[in-house]
């Protein structure tokens, strides 16, 4: 029995704890690698626990309050590492980026630095600098995120029935998917990360071809730059080929020429 010991900073690397009575045992700080409990240590929380998740790698156990709070865990020692705040209301999903190094997580989070007041932010944090980046564009709930299996792009699910995919590097929102009627509740990849499948209030689950979906984009972007330039006929320099696919290139993140399966001199 080991009822309220002081265990704190001890070395209980591959100690067989089953059976053991630790109530109230202090274990802050303490070397618990291989421990086998009956049952793993309770992480009191401070205020009502909406989500919780392991990192992919096994190192972390993440957990988002009713406050808006996010917390990160040491699955080794249960030290809490990290504690995020900037959420002003609960947090409603979250989700580990492949590598383990950032988390994205969404909720009912309109706050006064947001552009509109019908403005609901999804929030990225780098765990290792502590640091949060903003997208924002939906303008209800956020209710579920999903990262792609090579960790490029985030995908969101949100009340106002809309999905989104977010490009983590550039921190943009790339292609808003319609089609849902009623509010988007869950959202992930496939394993290859080319589709993601998406759920809501209407009944239904839909189906979206990432690639298909870009090229969509591409084909409007193209018919917009052509339009421009019917209008630049009459400049007196106009832009060459070149500069355009260029220019689409950047818009549209997939290269033109591979697209077309053309060849052209830039």
């Amino acid at each position: 029995m080991f009822d309220s010991a002081q265990l704190q900073g001890a070395d209980l690397r591959q100690v067989n704890l089953r059976g053991a009575w630790l109530r109230k045992a202090n274990l802050s700080e303490a070397q618990m690698t291989g421990v086998h409990f009956g049952e793993l240590p309770l992480l009191k929380q401070d205020n009502s626990l909406m989500v919780c998740l392991y990192s992919p790698d096994g190192k972390t156990i993440a957990t988002g309050l009713s406050s808006g709070q996010i917390n990160v865990y040491s699955t080794s020692t249960w030290e809490r590492l990290w504690v995020f705040e900037g959420h002003k209301q609960e947090v409603e999903c979250m989700v580990y980026s492949p590598d383990s190094n950032h988390i994205a997580s969404g909720g009912e989070d309109r706050t006064i630095a947001s552009k509109s007041a019908d403005e609901t932010m999804l929030r990225l944090w780098d765990i290792e600098t502590e640091t949060c980046h903003v997208l924002r564009g939906h303008n209800d709930w956020v209710r579920s995120v999903a990262h792609s299996p090579d960790g490029s792009q985030v995908t969101s699910a949100s009340d106002d029935n809309t999905v989104r995919l977010w490009n983590v590097a550039v921190e943009e929102c790339q292609h808003i998917l319609t089609g849902h009627t009623d509010a988007v509740r869950f959202v992930l990849y496939s394993p290859n990360g080319d589709r993601v499948a998406s759920c809501g209030n209407d009944a239904s689950v839909r189906l979206w071809d990432i690639e298909r979906v870009s090229k969509i984009k591409m084909a409007s972007a193209v018919e917009e730059e052509m339009e421009q330039r019917v209008e630049q006929a009459k400049d007196p320099q106009p832009r060459d080929i070149g500069s355009v696919i260029a220019a689409l290139d950047r818009y549209t993140g997939i290269p033109l020429k591979k697209w077309l399966g053309m060849e052209f001199s830039e």
